[in-house]
């Protein structure tokens, strides 16, 4: 008697796995339809809250980060600098990190080190361990 209840048991989470997975494309299309619609935001296409060199930005950091990230968290900023680094989708501004959004990957091919530049996204954070600006959906200016 146990084992056949036991066998119904392991029977009923069988069938809930299968129609589980069966019905997981559906769970995940209905996300994306519920989505689709939205506009998202880019911060290349938008008024800067802040215009500033890419030292001046790290220096903020160096002096009081709370505060800095505080101010600057999930706002548009222009910076400005000489690249140090270009590692696709990546340009780096000394302690800049600036990850270009895809639509302008076009632009990004002739950009050389030692070159100056103006590069507007959205700051998502400051990376402690590196100690890194980040920002993200860039567009070169």
């Amino acid at each position: 008697m146990k084992r056949k209840t036991w066998l119904i048991i392991l029977g009923i989470i069988a069938v809930l796995i299968v129609v589980a997975l069966l019905n997981f494309g559906k769970v995940m299309d209905l996300g994306m339809a519920m989505t689709d619609g939205m506009e998202h935001k880019d911060p290349t296409k938008e008024a800067a809250a802040f215009t500033l060199g890419a030292d001046q930005l790290a220096a903020e950091f160096v002096a009081n980060k709370e505060a800095a990230n505080t101010k600057y968290m999930d706002k548009t900023i222009l910076v400005n600098g000489k690249i140090t680094d270009v590692q696709l989708p990546i340009i780096t501004l000394g302690k800049v990190a600036c990850t270009l959004d895809s639509a302008h990957m076009g632009n990004a091919s002739s950009l050389a080190v030692g070159s100056d530049i103006k590069i507007q996204g959205q700051f998502v954070g400051y990376n402690d361990l590196l100690e890194e600006i980040d920002l993200s959906k860039c567009g070169i200016k």
